[in-house]
């Protein structure tokens, strides 16, 4: 669900300034639309300016240039019943595939959870469950049409599942 939108830079230091649209508690992650679907970033800072104006430092984003790519992006939070703490994995990535850039596919997403760290989405890698982090750092590119998350995983990644 839409909440607010990027609509300018902050200071040198990439931080961005987010108007919502409802009330939002940005504390640990913020999901910003990027071709048209929920990308996470770990939330450094953020400071409520106004009632309906936040100040935030996304991970991944150093610079005035860096942060002027994610003006007019929407800000996103999940659909929620009652007073349920919103989850990453209330977005639905199931089914999407996993495509390394150096290694190629992986795997589809069976499920994604969410830890006290970050959200990690589950697929199935040479026959042995894999956790990924869910990280702006790791996603190289989403295709929504296809349903293919492209990754850039650190060399060595799976050495851990071997």
């Amino acid at each position: 669900m839409e909440a607010g939108t990027v609509v300018k830079t902050h200071g040198t230091k990439g931080e961005l300034k987010i108007v919502t649209d409802i009330k939002v508690k940005l504390t640990e992650w913020a999901f910003l639309e990027i071709r048209e679907k929920p990308v996470p970033f770990y939330i450094e800072q953020a400071q409520a300016a106004h009632h309906d104006e936040w100040l935030v430092k996304l991970q991944g984003i150093n610079s005035m240039e860096q942060a002027q790519a994610y003006l007019g992006f929407k800000l996103l939070v999940p659909k929620t019943k009652g007073k349920t703490k919103p989850k990453a994995g209330d977005f639905n990535l199931n089914g999407f595939k996993l495509v390394d850039i150096n290694l190629g596919e992986i795997g589809e997403i069976v499920a994604t959870e969410e830890l006290p760290q970050q959200t990690m989405l589950i697929t199935h890698y040479k026959g042995q469950q894999v956790m990924i982090p869910m990280v702006e750092a790791f996603i190289h590119d989403v295709d929504e049409a296809k349903e293919i998350i492209y990754l850039n995983l650190p060399e060595g990644f799976f050495e851990l599942y071997e």
